[in-house]
């Protein structure tokens, strides 16, 4: 039994190094079905309108710049390889910085701030901070919108063997990531979505207003 749960973990951590390169990250989400996620939640969740401004935190290489109309875009990530990727794919489309939200100086107030699969890849006190900052760099009535792997009653084992298999080692329930943002938002209405993937797969996204 130790040598099988050796087995797994190697494979694991393969995967993980795999994934910290752009072209195998944007495959591996291309193949699951990337593509119908991120129309989804543009259309329904994020509804963005031209000139919208868009503070994306932890953004990789960028994958829903492309679909995003003419708004006022910058990607935070602390990941160089991800920042170039961002910047080779779409150009003068978006900015991009290699750092984090806390580290962020001098732009303003952000209409949305984007966290799409952030809080489970952070403990609570880091997520905690992450908030906070977010709270601070929205506009009065701005809104935060996360977006990750979310822990739900009935889940398959197909779903729980993905969950153990990804990089983030902080997958919550939906109380789990209330408990985040309330702090800082007076606001905040959490959504399940089983269908989004092709895979068997439980979706939370998050909306907090009000700070």
């Amino acid at each position: 039994m130790l040598g099988h749960r050796h087995w797994l973990r190697g494979i694991r951590d393969v995967s993980s190094r795999c994934l910290e390169r752009p072209g195998a990250y944007r495959a591996l989400q291309r193949a699951a079905g990337s593509d119908a996620v991120w129309t989804a939640f543009v259309e329904e969740y994020l509804r963005p309108r031209r000139g919208l401004r868009v503070l994306d935190v932890g953004c990789g290489p960028a994958d829903v710049l492309a679909y995003l109309p003419d708004v006022d875009y910058l990607g935070l990530d602390p990941h160089e390889p991800y920042i170039a990727s961002a910047r080779a794919r779409h150009g003068g489309r978006g900015r991009f910085r290699c750092c984090s939200i806390g580290d962020l100086e001098g732009e303003g107030a952000f209409d949305v701030v984007l966290l799409l699969g952030v809080f489970h890849h952070v403990d609570d006190r880091l997520a905690d901070e992450i908030a906070a900052s977010a709270a601070r760099l929205l506009v009065h009535g701005g809104r935060l919108l996360a977006f990750d792997a979310c822990i739900a009653p009935g889940q398959s084992a197909v779903t729980r063997f993905l969950f153990w298999s990804d990089r983030g080692r902080h997958i919550r329930d939906e109380a789990g990531y209330r408990r985040l943002v309330q702090p800082h938002f007076e606001s905040i209405r959490a959504t399940p979505r089983h269908d989004l993937l092709r895979l068997p797969y439980t979706h939370l996204i998050l909306e907090a207003s009000g700070a």
